[in-house]
C-alpha cells in the first residue's frame, strides 16, 4: 500500500513538473495540454482519463505532434476567457502566434470533439 501511494505521490510531482518546465529564457519551454471532459449530465465519466498533450513553446512558434495537423488551436486571455487568437496547425505541426501577444493565455486544441488545455506563458524575450 505505501509503495502505490509513494508512486501515486510521485507521478503527480513529475505531472507538475512537466506541466510548468522552463529552462533559460530564450530556451524552448514544455507544457502539457489536460483533456478537458464534455459536461454529460448523468452519464459516468470514463475510467481513466485520456492522456495529455505535451507541446513544445520557443519563442511565439508552438510545436505540436504530426498527429495534430489541421487541428483548431485557440488562446484566451486568462482574466476575461475572451478568445484573442486562432488557427489551425499547419503542415510542420506547429502555429505562429503575433510577437504582439505577451502574458499568460489560455491555449486549447480541439482534436476532433474533444479538447485539450493548458496555460501558456508568452513573452517578447
Amino acid at each position: 500500500m505505501e509503495k502505490k501511494i509513494l508512486l501515486f505521490v510521485s507521478s503527480i510531482v513529475l505531472c507538475l513538473t512537466l506541466s510548468s518546465y522552463k529552462t533559460n529564457s530564450g530556451d524552448p519551454e514544455t507544457f502539457v495540454l489536460n483533456y478537458i471532459p464534455p459536461v454529460t449530465g448523468n452519464q459516468p465519466n470514463p475510467r481513466s482519463p485520456a492522456a495529455p498533450i505535451y507541446i513544445v513553446l520557443n519563442s511565439h512558434t508552438v510545436s505540436f505532434s504530426q498527429s495534430f495537423i489541421g487541428c483548431l488551436v485557440s488562446l484566451s486571455d486568462v482574466e476575461n476567457e475572451t478568445t484573442v487568437f486562432s488557427d489551425y496547425v499547419n503542415s510542420d505541426g506547429n502555429i505562429e502566434i503575433p510577437y504582439s501577444m505577451t502574458g499568460t493565455h489560455t491555449l486549447k486544441l480541439c482534436v476532433n470533439d474533444d479538447i485539450y488545455a493548458g496555460e501558456i506563458e508568452l513573452s517578447n524575450q
